[in-house]
């Protein structure tokens, strides 16, 4: 008798020691209903790098000293209050935005959803703590966020985090797309400059 070998769900790839974030594509950059600067999109990474999932909870907590590797604390350290401030609110009210084909071409009749990501957020003396957002949009349905950081995707997006950090925002959606590009088997691909300029 074969055994069924069981996908191991996105957030067991996930390696912190080796800075390797296996990430949902329903958490890339162009799956956010607002776009967030690169040293947001770092702080939000880094949140699903520490999520840790127990049922139907999921949070993340880590020190601004973790964030070293990873972010220049340089502006930090010249304007603190309002950087950690706003990185904090832009991250945590974050969501994630689903939209239908009709939406496109027929947006009279096409619809639309919206789901935060984090239910609650806080920074107390250098730590961060994101609570991830629990509650079901559907009666007897599942939390939609849990259920991604819970999936079992064949090919979740495995990330270098400090490769990722080191580039501006149109380096971090052109690395997402060379991950789908070669997620998808491609061993090249070739972008116009029209397809540079939609990344």
């Amino acid at each position: 008798m074969n055994e069924i070998r069981k996908q191991p769900e996105v957030w067991q790839l996930t390696n912190i020691k080796n800075k390797q974030l296996a990430k949902s594509k329903n958490f890339r950059i162009t799956s956010l209903a607002n776009r967030m600067t690169t040293a947001q999109n770092i702080l939000f990474s880094f949140a699903l790098l520490n999520a840790k999932v127990d049922g139907d909870f999921a949070e993340a907590t880590f020190t601004i000293d973790e964030l070293k590797n990873f972010v220049s604390l340089l502006d930090y350290e010249r304007h603190r209050t309002s950087r950690i401030l706003q990185d904090l609110k832009t991250v945590g009210e974050s969501s994630i935005l689903m939209i239908d084909e009709k939406m496109i071409n027929d947006p009279l009749n096409g619809s639309a959803k919206g789901i935060m990501i984090f239910s609650s957020y806080s920074y107390q003396k250098g730590k961060y703590h994101f609570i991830f957002n629990s509650n079901k949009i559907e009666k007897d349905g599942v939390a939609p966020i849990i259920g991604v950081l819970r999936s079992r995707e064949e090919n979740p997006l495995i990330y270098r985090l400090d490769m990722f950090a080191s580039l501006n925002f149109s380096g971090q959606a052109l690395y997402e797309n060379i991950l789908i590009a070669n997620q998808s088997g491609l061993r090249k691909i070739q972008l116009s400059n029209e397809d540079l300029r939609g990344i």
